[in-house]
């Protein structure tokens, strides 16, 4: 509805293409991963489900929130969640096909590469780790790499119509 809206006052024309840009790769950490393939059988009640699959549940334990992931894949994983603090698209190159349940513990999350600390932040105050010490607890890293992005072009547009 909101698409035919704004083709009909504003004569919007889109199109859909795609556009190289740096990117980080998923990619598995020497050591392997650290999480496990998910039992399907198993119910996770009161969980939500994730868009792409799988399920989350958030619980808390000992005053600190717990947030488990369960039957993701790892496309749904380099797309969604924490890792959108990368500050680049994350594109999944582990080569894991199936579905993992991944537990942790959210926190604050530092955007920049490791050691750095956030501009809005003190030095000694503790910033917490970054997205890539984050993945590395996975048994993950994020490689920085280029790639195919999908863009959405804006091919015409008016100044809206009077009503």
């Amino acid at each position: 509805m909101l698409q035919a809206m704004l083709q009909n006052r504003l004569k919007l024309v889109v199109h859909r293409g795609t556009k190289e840009v740096p990117v980080y790769s998923l990619v598995v950490d020497k050591n392997g991963p650290k999480f496990k393939e998910t039992n399907p059988n198993k119910p996770h009640p009161g969980g939500f489900p994730i868009p792409g699959g799988g399920v989350v549940v958030s619980k808390v334990q000992n005053g600190q929130i717990i947030t488990n992931w369960y039957g993701v894949s790892m496309a749904t994983v380099a797309s969604w969640g924490v890792l959108g603090n990368a500050e680049r698209p994350v594109q999944d190159k582990t080569g894991l096909t199936g579905r993992y349940d991944i537990a942790f513990e959210p926190r604050q999350l530092r955007t920049c590469a490791p050691n750095c600390v956030p501009q809005d932040a003190a030095p000694e105050e503790d910033a917490g780790p970054s997205v890539f010490e984050f993945v590395q607890e996975l048994g993950l890293k994020l490689v920085p790499a280029t790639g195919p992005v999908e863009t959405l072009v804006i091919d015409h547009i008016e100044r809206p119509s009077e009503n």
